[in-house]
């Protein structure tokens, strides 16, 4: 049961993040990281920001509040930043454009098809897990396509993840029915994956700025939103499997690792547990997206 408190009425033990939306002055739902930050002083480096995420808090029989995050899918990664989307009228035949009628698709067309083509990829196997439904099969064909050779020293395992599978079970609630992209996604944890300096980033390129790849032996910090998991591992092109939280992070049925990792992209972190179960990971910040 979820129980929004006025400010007067929240204990004193309660941290002031426990409130049914964050908002930031410009009236965005805020990064419950920063909050959570600025409240206990435990982070050293500016975190992700989060994408659409708000923090609710959850009273439960023992009275004892912990942390949610609502979070919606993350943002496609257009290759050519700024580049000219069009679109095609399914009835007319007709072009379409952000300016109206064109006569032709646009000249970066065929990039925006690829673009579309690999973000479905990987949200339909985040769909087909919030609808239950057994998805080894879509899992597979992304491992099989698998392009990261060394996902613990790849810039994109830096950022902020929201489970969605934990040993095969799922561990969030969706809002929306099927086939919607609008709806939230309630998590009971957030998992942000950082270095503890503060964010280091590659060359600026024409396709944008990203995060620099790790180094080997690299320190990289894990840590969670309700401070369940907080740990740190070492670049490597070696993957250690490594338990970063108990069977009580995040109020799951089974611990959480992060170890092996099979498919790692600009969405998604999936892993196979020895017994074949997956946990799947959706992208919960815009750090794919560059600067």
């Amino acid at each position: 049961m979820y129980i929004e408190k006025q400010l007067f009425l929240i204990p004193i033990f309660l941290p002031p993040f426990v409130s049914s939306f964050s908002l930031t002055q410009n009236g965005r739902v805020g990064n419950p990281f920063a909050t959570l930050s600025k409240f206990y002083g435990r982070v050293d480096a500016p975190l992700n920001q989060a994408t659409e995420a708000s923090v609710t808090e959850e009273v439960t029989k023992e009275n004892e509040p912990k942390s949610r995050a609502c979070i919606k899918r993350p943002k496609i990664h257009w290759t050519v930043p700024g580049m000219n989307l069009s679109y095609r009228d399914e009835e007319t035949g007709k072009w379409f454009d952000s300016e109206g009628p064109r006569d032709s698709p646009a000249p970066n067309y065929w990039r925006q098809s690829m673009d579309e083509r690999e973000y479905k990829k990987d949200m339909d196997v985040v769909e087909a897990a919030l609808l239950c439904f057994d998805v080894d099969e879509q899992v597979t064909a992304l491992e099989k396509r698998r392009t990261v050779r060394f996902p613990f020293k790849s810039r994109k395992i830096l950022g902020t993840w929201a489970p969605i599978l934990n040993a095969g079970e799922k561990v969030v609630y969706d809002d929306k029915p099927m086939s919607s992209n609008d709806g939230f996604i309630e998590c009971s944890l957030l998992i942000e994956i950082l270095r503890p300096g503060g964010p280091k980033y590659g060359e600026k390129h024409r396709y944008g700025t990203f995060f620099a790849s790790l180094e080997e032996g690299e320190e990289v910090v894990i840590r969670s939103s309700d401070w369940s998991i907080d740990t740190t591992f070492r670049a490597s092109k070696e993957q250690t499997v490594q338990l970063i939280g108990d069977a009580c992070a995040g109020s799951f049925n089974s611990p959480i690792y992060l170890g092996s990792i099979t498919y790692l992209s600009d969405y998604l972190l999936i892993q196979r547990r020895e017994d074949g179960k997956i946990d799947l990971w959706m992208r919960a910040c815009d750090s794919h997206l560059g600067i």
